[in-house]
């Protein structure tokens, strides 16, 4: 008989473990139970898995419409400059303080970034200049509705709220530039917990909850967590860079 079909026997004061269940074939859910959701998960030196669900789910959903814009012959860099304009009108929403309908309009127009890519990939129009372009625009997106925000902010006569809407802007600034500086010099850095699908849902969705219950202090709280969350994964990517070049000059 082979030595590994023998049954195994249990030595003195050992106890014999129970089988472990199979891994669930199925993804994990963004409504999965927190604990279960995060297990295994390396919160300095990994990634969150809502970056992966995020992107999976608004693929998804984005499909049919890139397909009926191609069809209509839209253009890829077309959609992405519109994806600007349009984050310029919710910036003007929430400066004149109107928090659900400008997080709405933020969360729908953000769509468009990943209705430019699915165009350019069913056209077959995908370019370097597109890539470029579309992060370019991104930080110009982003930027304009921090600065949004901080203009209602100075207007409410609120001077910490405008501190750390710009300090949320910094952070997310950082955020993609550490990991394009990173890239440039031929490093893989996607590190992080706050990359920019969780800030796009977190603020967004941060914009309509506070803008339904009429909570500014709310959303106050949840821009400043926005704040160092970004910061704190700009840092994670700094500190991954380190180990990362070290490792590269001993040959690792």
């Amino acid at each position: 008989m082979n030595e590994s079909a023998q049954p195994r026997q249990d030595r003195p004061g050992e106890t014999r473990k129970a089988p472990e269940a199979p891994p669930s074939p199925s993804r994990p859910s963004l409504f999965a139970a927190p604990l279960e959701w995060l297990e295994g998960v390396d919160l300095w030196h990994g990634t969150l898995p809502m970056s992966q669900m995020v992107k999976a789910t608004v693929r998804s959903w984005a499909s049919p419409f890139a397909s009926t814009l191609a069809a209509f012959g839209i253009r890829a860099n077309t959609l992405t400059v519109l994806g600007l304009l349009l984050n310029c009108i919710a910036a003007l929403m929430l400066a004149a303080g109107h928090f659900t309908t400008g997080g709405l309009v933020f969360l729908l127009f953000n769509a468009l970034d990943f209705l430019d890519g699915a165009v350019a990939r069913l056209t077959g129009t995908a370019s370097d200049f597109g890539a470029f372009l579309d992060s370019v625009v991104d930080r110009y997106s982003e930027s304009v509705i921090f600065i949004g925000l901080g203009w209602w902010y100075i207007a409410d006569d609120n001077p910490a709220g405008a501190v750390v809407s710009y300090a949320a802007l910094v952070g997310s600034l950082m955020v993609s530039y550490t990991r394009a500086r990173a890239e440039g010099l031929g490093y893989a850095c996607e590190v992080g917990l706050l990359p920019r699908p969780e800030r796009i849902v977190l603020l967004g969705l941060g914009m309509i909850v506070s803008g339904l219950l009429d909570a500014p202090r709310l959303f106050f709280f949840i821009l400043l967590a926005l704040a160092a969350l970004t910061n704190l994964t700009a840092l994670q990517r700094i500190l991954h860079m380190q180990r990362e070049t070290q490792r590269r000059r001993s040959g690792l």
